[in-house]
């Protein structure tokens, strides 16, 4: 095996760790069952694979500022109003 295979295999193995799933399905088990704790706090074996998820939509990003994203968050009018604003 090539080394650069093996570290990606490492990669793998450290965001997704053997028996993840069944953590993840007793969780919702025990969820179900009315528990009000976190996943991560009774498996740590979820703590990278819910740190990958927020990362892939974003959550662990900071919310982006600017004038021109307030601009855009106070727009209700669309394009014609758009256009009456820079004309």
């Amino acid at each position: 095996m090539p080394h650069s295979e093996f570290v990606n295999w490492i990669k793998f193995l450290n965001a997704r760790p053997p028996g993840w799933r069944d953590d993840q399905r007793s969780f919702l088990l025990l969820k179900q069952a009315g528990f009000k704790g976190k996943a991560t706090d009774l498996f740590p074996a979820l703590v990278p694979v819910y740190n990958k998820q927020l990362a892939e939509e974003g959550m662990n990003t900071p919310m982006p500022t600017g004038k021109f994203l307030a601009m855009l968050s106070k727009a209700k009018g669309g394009d014609k109003e758009a256009e009456e604003m820079f004309s």
